[in-house]
């Protein structure tokens, strides 16, 4: 019987591994993303709702490398990261560092 259980080693394993931090792939990507057609309806809602992202708080449960917190977090939100993989949380502050984006980390 194959064991789907989610370990917090596998998850160490993957995140140990050398992952390139390119700041400007990250900035086209991030740029990409928020012309996308779900990140726009998310900005609409957020718009609706909250008055625009500066009036968001958000926690991304098992962030990784927080990807959608540092979109985000670009637009305004103050975001907290948790994710209970160490290397995961360290290569998400460098990434955030990069960029200058501002986030708190769990």
């Amino acid at each position: 019987m194959k064991d789907n259980q989610n370990y917090k080693e596998t998850w160490d394993v993957i995140w140990e591994k050398p992952n390139e931090v390119d700041l400007y792939k990250m900035k086209v990507e991030l740029n990409r993303t928020k012309e996308t057609k779900l990140w726009k309806y998310y900005t609409e809602i957020v718009d609706l709702k909250f008055g625009g992202w500066k009036n968001v708080t958000s926690v991304e449960l098992g962030s990784g490398m927080g990807w959608h917190s540092m979109v985000a977090a670009s637009e305004g939100a103050t975001v907290w990261l948790l994710d209970y993989s160490k290397p995961a949380i360290e290569l998400a502050k460098k990434r955030f560092e990069l960029l200058g984006i501002e986030a708190n980390f769990i």
